[in-house]
């Protein structure tokens, strides 16, 4: 992997690596920061308006370039098909 995939952030990835995403990090890493992020409202619950802060949510999926949609359908038959 690239500096790039180790080190900048992406928004559309709940601003993770991509390094972190492909090595299946991210869970762990949204668990981390909903703990840190719970202790900062404890210790100043005014700094977020007394609501408390959450994480930018995981996706579902990630791309780099999408397939179409009839792609998609198209690959998941051909995969299901291969298990009967």
């Amino acid at each position: 992997m690239t500096l790039n995939q180790a080190e900048h952030r992406h928004s559309g990835i709940a601003l993770m690596t991509p390094e972190q995403v492909h090595y299946g990090m991210e869970k762990q890493i949204h668990k981390q920061r909903s703990e840190v992020l719970a202790i900062a409202f404890q210790k100043n619950p005014n700094r977020f308006k007394g609501k408390v802060p959450v994480p930018k949510s995981l996706p579902v999926a990630a791309w780099i370039n999408k397939p179409a949609t009839d792609e998609l359908e198209s690959n998941l038959m051909t995969s299901v098909s291969h298990f009967h």
